[in-house]
């Protein structure tokens, strides 16, 4: 009987650490299953830190224009429409590159009530070494 006792305690030990192992194994950061950014190129990732800029940088125009090529840099009519929402990329599609062109699909969310989301198509350009937008519409 005294051997039984001795065993059970073994055996519980037992099952309890294969239980964590389990867990442990399966909760690896390791996967980029659930991340859509984490097969962007470098390129890409550039282009996604710009359009996830835009609406941080809104409410200051000349930080605003900076995101942009001189040629579409918005005014600060823009800008205020700017600052009203919020933008993401669209990962359903793809941020095309193409040398020093860019196309890509963007959430465009806004706070009215009831709330929105619209999207469309913007543009960047390779700028020296900094992506700038082209164009953004509203």
């Amino acid at each position: 009987m005294k051997k039984d006792l001795q065993k059970k305690p073994q055996l519980l030990g037992g099952a309890i650490a294969l239980v964590v192992l389990g867990f442990t194994a399966g909760c690896g950061g390791g996967g980029t299953a659930g991340d859509p950014a984490a097969e962007l190129t470098d390129d890409q990732k550039s282009i996604e830190v710009v359009v996830g800029s835009v609406a941080d940088l809104a409410g200051d125009v000349k930080r605003l224009r900076e995101l942009f090529t001189k040629e579409s840099a918005p005014s600060a009519t823009m800008a205020k429409k700017y600052s009203s929402r919020m933008f993401q990329i669209d990962y359903d599609s793809e941020i095309a590159v193409t040398g020093d062109t860019a196309t890509m699909n963007v959430k465009v969310f806004t706070y009215d009530d009831p709330p929105t989301e619209e999207t469309k198509t913007w543009k960047a350009q390779k700028v020296g070494d900094a992506w700038k937008l082209s164009d953004a519409p509203l």
